[in-house]
């Protein structure tokens, strides 16, 4: 189920760009591989074996839960098209998230001063190269963020938004939404972190990017639902 995050004044970390954001939705956890089965009658991701820990085995959880990985910026809009027109949600549709959503959301719509979403302690809150034993985990085995209730936004995978790519985030827009006009076409933002890599990437503020058809068992995505229009 998509978790309401308010409206507000989003103050980038990385640069203090302060950005108007929307209220809108977002997903409770990344898109799992059942999901994206589910929509896309296909699962790429490589992390398909049942080699789960223990507890997460107890609770009955199954490699369905993991989030889905192997999928391009390409693949994770298609999706989003798709999910859009089994929905039919009068007046909405489904999305990647802007930058600047995704770091509102990940900072609980409050510019939370919290180094990860929901901790400073990243073992609370996420799975990255020190904790994840080399593998994704299912979506929603640590502890979300405090006031909004998302999980996995710090580590486990990358989840790719709509922008295009810029290393200045003072050109990211003010209203909230997505890069669309000048920077980098040939490079899609990434938000989070993911399983393989160390804490400080993880942080809610940094800022990285791949090509868009890039694809690789570090990156997933994560959806929002937006007005019809919001995004062109």
């Amino acid at each position: 189920m998509p978790h309401e995050v308010p409206s507000g004044e989003l103050i980038m970390v990385d640069e203090h760009h302060r950005v108007q954001v929307p209220e809108f939705r977002i997903g409770k956890f990344p898109v799992t591989q059942r999901q994206y089965q589910a929509i896309m009658k296909t699962n790429p991701s490589f992390f398909q074996a049942d080699d789960l820990t223990p507890e997460e085995q107890k609770k009955g959880l199954t490699h369905w839960d993991r989030p889905v990985e192997i999928v391009t910026w390409h693949q994770a809009v298609e999706f989003c098209e798709k999910l859009t027109n089994i929905l039919k949600i009068e007046g909405y549709e489904v999305r990647l998230p802007s930058e600047t959503m995704w770091e509102w959301a990940a900072r609980d719509g409050e510019n939370s001063s919290l180094t990860y979403a929901g901790s400073n302690d990243l073992n609370e809150v996420g799975w990255y190269d020190d904790n994840a034993g080399g593998k994704t985990h299912p979506v929603g085995q640590k502890n979300p963020t405090k006031k909004l209730g998302i999980h996995d936004m710090s580590g486990n995978v990358w989840e790719w938004c709509w922008d295009r790519w810029s290393s200045d985030s003072n050109v990211l827009p003010k209203k909230g939404k997505p890069l669309l006009e000048g920077g980098d076409n040939t490079k899609r933002a990434v938000r989070g972190g993911s399983w393989f890599i160390s804490a400080d990437i993880c942080s809610s503020g940094n800022r990285y990017y791949y090509n868009p058809g890039n694809c690789g068992i570090i990156r997933g995505f994560r959806v929002v639902l937006l007005p019809v229009g919001f995004v062109p």
